[in-house]
C-alpha cells in the first residue's frame, strides 16, 4: 500500500493463504481481525484528505506495533485493516488482542495542532472454525465488525452464524450499490402523488 506501506489486499490475500497452509501444517488455529475506523470520513470531510491521510499512516503504525513480528496486517483500502494472527491459543486471545488494538488506536492523534480520536471497531472469524479461505474468512470477520459497529462501535466481536443471513444480506445490497454508481446504474426518477378526487399533483418522490 503506498500511503501506509502495509500489504496490500492482494498480498493480505497470498500471506493469509500462507498463513493457514502453515496452521494446517502444525494443527494450530488462527484468527483473522477485520478493522474499520469509526467515523473516520467526518475526519476527510472536516479537515481535508491529506489530515486523513496522516491519521491512516498513524492507525496503521500503531496496529503494526501491536503485533507479533509474524502476524500480518495489511490495508485493504480506505480506512479498512485486516490481520491474521497465527498461531493463537483460543478466542480469548484474539479478543485480547483486539482489545490491545483498539485501545492503542484509541488514544489522540496530534495533526497540525488537531487532537483527533479516532476508534476502531473490529470483527473477528477463526481459521479453521469458521472457515479455511481467506475469502471467507474475511466476509465473516467483515460481517462481525459490521455488528461491532451496530452495538455502539470501539468494540470487537465475533463472527457467529446466527449474524450471517441479516448482515451478509446487508453488505451484498451495500456492494451492490456500490458497483451500481461506478457502472452508472442508477437512473432517478419522480412519481408523482396525486390526489384521486380532482387528478391534482400534491408532491413527487425521488426514486
Amino acid at each position: 500500500d503506498e500511503l501506509t506501506g502495509l500489504p496490500n489486499r492482494r498480498h493480505f490475500t497470498t500471506e493469509a493463504a500462507r498463513g493457514g497452509a502453515q496452521c494446517r501444517r502444525h494443527d494450530t488455529d488462527a484468527a483473522l481481525l477485520f478493522v474499520d475506523l469509526d467515523h473516520f470520513k467526518s475526519v476527510n470531510d472536516s479537515l481535508g484528505h491529506q489530515v486523513g491521510d496522516r491519521v491512516l499512516v498513524e492507525a496503521a503504525k500503531r496496529l503494526r506495533d501491536g503485533l507479533r513480528e509474524f502476524d500480518v496486517v495489511a490495508r485493504l483500502g480506505g480506512d479498512e485493516f485486516a490481520i491474521v494472527l497465527d498461531d493463537i491459543e483460543d478466542d480469548a486471545a484474539a479478543a485480547t488482542v483486539a482489545a490491545k488494538l483498539i485501545e492503542a488506536v484509541g488514544r489522540p492523534i496530534v495533526v497540525d495542532g488537531h487532537e483527533l480520536t479516532v476508534f476502531a471497531s473490529i470483527g473477528i472469524s477463526r481459521f479453521p472454525g469458521d472457515g479455511v479461505t481467506a475469502d471467507l474468512l474475511l466476509r465473516q470477520a467483515d460481517a462481525a465488525m459490521y455488528l461491532a459497529k451496530q452495538e455502539g462501535r470501539n468494540r470487537c466481536r465475533f463472527f457467529s452464524p446466527e449474524i450471517t443471513a441479516g448482515v451478509m444480506q446487508r453488505l451484498d445490497i451495500a456492494s451492490g450499490l456500490r458497483l451500481a454508481v461506478e457502472r452508472d446504474q442508477l437512473v432517478l426518477h419522480y412519481q408523482p402523488a396525486v390526489d384521486a378526487t380532482d387528478g391534482r399533483v400534491l408532491s413527487v418522490e425521488a426514486l
